[in-house]
């Protein structure tokens, strides 16, 4: 009786044997193709993480860089905003320079016209002196020559 007990588990357990046996191989190739899936994944990973490394050297040299160009930009503004100083200096003093050189020729020319008037008034009083001078020559001429005569008579 122990054989025919026996007998079906015998069969079953083969039954189980010819699944495991079958299964196996498609295991072992769900489990090589997870691992080369597996590796694959890992050297995508090691090459990002390489081009990542390679990547943040070449962002610290542009960082670098980019100070750089800012500071000579800083600079670049710096010479601009003095140039610009220095051109609205010129600027104001070539204005006020200009308004002093009219407020000079307006002096100026206030000064020739009481040049000028004081030269005419001068000579118009040079002409009246003169005139003044010619007749009291002539005045004392007159008078001379008219005392001269008397004298001749007698």
């Amino acid at each position: 009786m122990q054989s025919k007990a026996e007998q079906p588990v015998r069969t079953k357990m083969q039954e189980l044997r010819l699944i495991c046996d079958k299964e196996i191989p498609i295991q072992q190739h769900k489990i090589d193709s997870a691992v080369h899936s597996f590796l694959r994944s890992l050297e995508t990973l090691q090459s990002k993480a390489h081009a990542t490394v390679e990547n943040q050297v070449k962002l610290g040299k542009l960082k670098a860089q980019l100070r750089v160009v800012e500071d000579d930009l800083v600079k670049a503004l710096a010479v601009k905003t003095r140039k610009e100083a220095k051109k609205m200096a010129i600027k104001d003093s070539i204005s006020a320079t200009k308004a002093k050189m009219e407020e000079l020729k307006r002096a100026v020319e206030e000064h020739k016209a009481r040049k000028d008037h004081c030269a005419a008034i001068i000579s118009q009083q040079d002409i009246g002196v003169h005139e003044m001078t010619s007749e009291s020559f002539r005045i004392r001429l007159g008078q001379h020559t008219s005392r001269g005569s008397s004298q001749n008579l007698p």
